[in-house]
């Protein structure tokens, strides 16, 4: 994924890096689900591509976004922030064009709507910067998660919770080994524990990261490995 005169970076409209994000959540009570999203003035149906739209207005303007939000001429507003769907009564999926707003929504729902109504499961995230080609229309979040075969999970906590034994204790040693040597991936999953047990802060901070290792790899003609790109920023700031 290399730059070139007719390759440019895909940004969204307010500035950040296009890393298309799903959130997955597991529905409890879908019709209270269904209520919520129609009672909800920030959210809105859109017939057309049958999904629910989470929007920059009303309440959605306190969930603290960057002033550029507030900033942008006045036929880009409201910004489309993530776009929803109720797969089934178990599943709805949230799809971002960015970390950030990922993070948000997942702040903003769980202020909003009960655990007992439906609570997130995964976050699953594309890593790769995504050039775009004159004349060609922009991608969507939506189309980088079709095939669930090419989404890397690694269920660390599901195996941390689980009863020890020789398999466990095999599974792990083998996970801490290959931490050093396994390359950036595109395409990751990871459980939304952490969001909940640690709060918003913890998931940018993770996000940021998200964000400095995609640019590096734009950047290499080769697979990075975060350790060892992490082992040399720190050791560069040690040396600043």
């Amino acid at each position: 994924m290399k730059n070139s005169a007719q390759k440019t970076p895909i940004m969204t409209t307010t500035g950040e890096l296009f890393l298309p994000t799903r959130l997955i959540y597991e529905v409890y009570d879908a019709k209270r689900l269904r209520s919520w999203l129609e009672k909800t003035s920030c959210v809105a149906w859109d017939q057309k591509l049958r999904r629910w739209t989470w929007n920059h207005v009303d309440a959605a303007i306190n969930m603290k976004f960057p002033p550029v939000y507030d900033q942008l001429p006045a036929n880009q507003k409201p910004v489309v922030l993530a776009s929803c769907y109720l797969v089934n009564d178990q599943t709805f999926h949230v799809y971002t064009r960015c970390g950030l707003r990922a993070v948000r929504f997942l702040s903003f729902f769980d202020q909003q709507v009960s655990h007992s109504i439906a609570m997130g499961k995964f976050m699953d995230q594309y890593n790769l910067i995504t050039d775009a080609v004159p004349g060609v229309p922009l991608p969507v979040p939506e189309d980088y998660f079709k095939d669930e075969a090419k989404i890397h999970f690694f269920d660390i906590i599901g195996l941390l919770d689980s009863p020890d034994s020789p398999a466990k204790k095999a599974a792990l040693d083998a996970y801490y080994d290959a931490m050093e040597r396994h390359t950036w991936r595109p395409l990751e999953r990871h459980r939304l524990d952490d969001f909940y047990a640690d709060g918003p802060e913890m998931s940018e901070q993770t996000d940021s990261f998200r964000e400095l290792m995609a640019g590096l790899q734009y950047r290499s003609a080769k697979p990075i490995r975060p350790v060892e790109e992490m082992t040399r920023i720190l050791a560069q700031r040690k040396l600043e």
